[in-house]
């Protein structure tokens, strides 16, 4: 079972806990929709007043943004990837909302999808192909109670849960990278960014590398 840091030449696989995953999906709504909407206004907004840079990076509560690493998956040609190998924790005391999540410096790779999913079992979504939800899922996956990632209220976090952070990502053309993800989110009027550490690199149609 492949962990974070390392390269995986499986077109799936499921990840552990400890090394940080599971998974989530969401109903469209319209509901969700708006908010999405309204939470992606209030992120813009605030670049353009120019606040961007007085916002707190990997230091609020959603935690550092884990180890720095990098994993490599194929996907058949014209396929996607579910990634959900990113998890964080709330650790305050308020309600977090998540305003936008976005790929951190992506190149020839779409972001089609986010979802905010809780886990309360020992195993994260992990990386699989397709969209989600596979049709097995690790116990304490709640993908039932998954929320768009965007305007997702994530409350305070209880023992050991998490919150498993769930892509569904394309490659445009024979590969697509990132050096992360970034979560924009606010908890009791400050903002936060969160930015994760690992690397990301989607293969359209043939195999990673031994060695990225």
């Amino acid at each position: 079972m492949p962990h974070l840091g390392t390269t995986s030449s499986e077109p799936g696989f499921s990840a552990e806990r400890e090394t940080t995953q599971v998974a989530l999906h969401i109903s469209w709504s319209q509901g969700l929709s708006a908010r999405r909407t309204a939470a992606c206004a209030a992120v813009l907004a605030c670049l353009l007043a120019g606040c961007a840079s007085s916002v707190p990076v990997n230091s609020g509560p959603f935690g550092n943004g884990g180890t720095p690493s990098a994993l490599c998956t194929p996907v058949p040609r014209g396929g996607v990837l579910a990634f959900g190998l990113e998890e964080f924790r709330n650790s305050s005391s308020s309600t977090a909302v998540i305003q936008h999540v976005a790929l951190a410096e992506p190149h020839h790779l779409t972001m089609l999808a986010a979802y905010a999913v809780p886990i309360t079992g020992h195993d994260l979504y992990g990386v699989l192909s397709g969209y989600p939800p596979a049709k097995h899922l690790e116990p304490g996956v709640e993908w039932s109670k998954r929320q768009w990632a965007n305007g997702a209220r994530i409350p305070p976090t209880k023992g050991h849960d998490v919150t498993n952070l769930v892509l569904v990502l394309r490659p445009v053309g024979a590969k697509g990278s990132a050096k992360g993800v970034d979560v924009h989110y606010e908890v009791a009027g400050q903002q936060y960014l969160l930015r994760t550490a690992t690397q990301i690199l989607v293969l359209s149609g043939r195999e990673c590398p031994a060695n990225l």
